[in-house]
């Protein structure tokens, strides 16, 4: 069994019974507890050594681990800050037990070795021990919510409402200035009625989807609607705005060839006369031209060189409208009878200047005045057109 043996400075600590008289432990003191663990009489370092301090009155206890070397001397120092707060308040007699204890066949120690008597300094007072945490049940908590969003007043929603409409006037004042033509309408729904409609339809059912989250819907409703209201506009948008593109293009080149007729003859290329004897024909197999494979030059010929200045047009003109609106563009010069009709119309009814009309209209400078003066070119009907 593994004991201990006292150091000579304190003859009366043993490991078989306590001492007679209780130690005094103020609270402005130190205890020092210093010992030597042995087995078989002979020193030896345990495994685990404490020095244990217990109120017999209230059952409450404490342990502090021994320092121990491997000569077997051990040694605790305790304060009057190391001890509960609860053994101050009262000061009351404490047991100090040892225990002492390793691993393997060893039998562990536990003894009493002597009481302690903690005595409170006025000097050093103890601070009062803190209250426990404890878990209960707490007030009832009342959990106040944010009130939830409203409109803004009706006479502010009001307001703005007008002031939006009261622009709209002015917009459509602005869009009959500049030459509105509503005559197009009939024809974009003649061409395209089904992409039209949708995209206008869709238009107007986005702005019905704003108004009902503004009075009654919420995000979750108006998103999933508002999500499918635009793939439509988006489609319907994307094939109605070809056709408009389509007919600009054919308005700029009113008389122009058909395309799908004019791919065709590119593809046959040249045509090679064939020879044969017929007395209509022209054609003169013996001609030294024919023999020697030289072919008359191609500029030469007033049929060819007017091909190729229409097509030079036609390059200049399509150049010209992917340029429009660009910044840096110089204005447009080829013109078709509905922009020429606008043109009569600012000049001879309204009596704008030259250079406003060429701004509204974006021509190039000197355009009004290619007309020539008022009187020479008559205003076409409306049947013409």
């Amino acid at each position: 069994m593994r004991r201990f043996r006292p150091r000579k400075e304190e003859p009366g600590l043993t490991s078989t019974k306590p001492l007679a008289q209780a130690i005094s432990f103020t609270s402005s003191g130190t205890l020092k507890l210093l010992l030597t663990t042995a087995e078989d009489g002979k020193p030896k370092r345990p495994h685990q050594a404490f020095l244990s301090l217990k109120d017999t009155a209230t059952g409450l206890e404490t342990s502090y681990p021994l320092a121990v070397k491997e000569s077997g001397k051990a040694k605790v120092e305790l304060t009057a800050k190391d001890l509960p707060a609860q053994f101050w308040d009262p000061p009351r007699r404490l047991q100090a037990t040892v225990m002492i204890a390793s691993f393997g066949q060893t039998k562990p120690y536990r003894g009493h070795v002597f009481d302690l008597e903690p005595r409170v300094d006025t000097t050093a007072p103890i601070a009062p021990a803190a209250q426990p945490l404890r878990y209960s049940k707490l007030a009832e908590i009342h959990h106040i919510l944010r009130a939830d969003p409203r409109s803004a007043p009706k006479i502010v929603t009001l307001f703005f409402t007008f002031i939006v409409l009261a622009t709209l006037p002015l917009l459509i004042g602005a869009w009959w200035s500049m030459g509105a033509n509503l005559g197009r309408v009939q024809q974009a729904f003649g061409k395209a009625p089904l992409a039209h409609a949708l995209f206008f339809g869709s238009i107007v059912a986005l702005e019905s989807i704003f108004f009902l989250y503004y009075t009654s819907w919420n995000l979750f409703r108006a998103l999933p609607a508002a999500l499918m209201v635009g793939a439509v506009a988006f489609l319907s948008g994307t094939r109605a705005l070809s056709e408009v593109q389509e007919s600009r293009l054919a308005a700029l080149h009113p008389d122009g060839p058909d395309a799908r007729y004019a791919a065709a003859l590119r593809s046959l290329g040249a045509v090679q006369p064939h020879p044969m004897s017929s007395p209509a024909s022209t054609f003169d197999a013996r001609s030294p031209l024919t023999s020697s494979g030289a072919a008359p030059d191609p500029s030469s010929n007033p049929a060819i060189q007017i091909v190729m200045a229409r097509d030079r047009l036609e390059a200049a003109a399509e150049k010209e409208f992917a340029e429009a609106g660009l910044r840096g563009s110089a204005g447009r010069r080829f013109l078709d009878v509905y922009t020429v009709r606008q043109m009569l119309v600012m000049r001879d009814e309204r009596r704008l200047p030259p250079d406003e009309i060429e701004r509204r209209l974006g021509l190039g400078p000197g355009m009004v005045e290619r007309l020539g003066p008022p009187g020479m070119l008559g205003l076409p009907s409306q049947a013409g057109l």
